[in-house]
């Protein structure tokens, strides 16, 4: 009998558990960048959306903003945040929501969905765009954690 009952409760458990199980195995766990962009880490940065495009990235980084003459430029430019190599950028990664202007740094914050945005004039544009709050992750999807260096 006591058996008979350790069983249930072991069948019980895991029909509790396998919904969970199904779930995370749904919703592999999320990239979360955080630190700092700088000309240095912005290569990590350029790297991780090239990896996750059509895909979603979540982001907590800051920045300073800086002018192309330091060799690096970040900033926000007609309500787009920008950062790229100068003089002669190869590339550019650029936000269009998601983003802070506050206390003279930019404050990139949220889940973003990584794009290829074409090129122009020779410069390959990579976009992350804000994921709508109906189409983000369930709750309880795991956030790996990756510094910005």
């Amino acid at each position: 009998m006591i058996h008979a009952r350790r069983q249930m409760m072991r069948l019980a458990l895991l029909g509790l558990a396998a919904p969970a199980v199904a779930r995370a195995q749904q919703h592999p766990p999320i990239d979360e960048l955080h630190g700092t962009l700088t000309k240095r880490s912005f290569q990590m940065l350029e790297t991780s959306v090239v990896r996750h495009l059509d895909k979603v990235l979540a982001l907590r980084v800051s920045a300073a903003p800086s002018s192309p003459d330091s060799g690096f430029f970040c900033g926000v430019e007609n309500g787009l945040f920008l950062a790229y190599l100068a003089p002669r950028p190869r590339t550019q990664v650029s936000a269009t929501g998601g983003f802070a202007e506050k206390d003279g740094m930019v404050e990139i914050n949220g889940v973003f969905r990584a794009t290829n945005a074409g090129m122009n004039q020779g410069i390959l544009a990579y976009a992350l765009e804000p994921v709508p709050e109906a189409e983000r992750p369930p709750q309880g999807t795991e956030f790996r954690r990756v510094e910005l260096s």
